[in-house]
């Protein structure tokens, strides 16, 4: 039996609220639900004080300790993407583009029905969903 991992609207239509309205669920409603964490602010919804950790924001410090701060972004991508109740487990590998000041995250995320690839750009402006699609 699938498992039902509800269904919401898209909020990845180019970097905005879907205009259509598209439904979306399974596995795109779980990706859009992390995506969504990794953009709002830690601390942003007020009644869920441990909610979100922007990853724009790494964007703006100094790389003076690449490997620090990369483990750092890791680690809070895993995190967030685990405090979302239908994810079992996540394992991230973030790398960074210095020319196009860009962050590139990989993620296997494991739900109940298996796993699956979450994948994102992060720049200092925009947090874009390329996987799933």
């Amino acid at each position: 039996m699938p498992v039902d991992y509800g269904t919401d609207v898209s909020t990845y239509r180019d970097g905005d609220l879907d205009p259509t309205f598209t439904l979306i669920s399974g596995n795109r409603a779980v990706a859009e639900a992390i995506a969504r964490r990794l953009e709002t602010p830690h601390g942003g919804l007020l009644r869920y004080p441990d909610y979100g950790a922007d990853l724009r924001g790494w964007l703006s410090r100094d790389f003076n300790d690449p490997i620090a701060t990369l483990f750092g972004i890791k680690t809070q991508v895993e995190e967030q993407a685990e405090q979302d109740e239908r994810v079992i487990s996540a394992e991230a590998t973030v790398t960074y583009d210095p020319t196009a000041q860009r962050l590139h995250i990989v993620a296997s995320i494991e739900l109940a029905s298996g796993p699956f690839e979450l994948v994102l750009s992060v720049t200092a402006v925009t947090v874009e969903l390329l996987a799933p699609s």
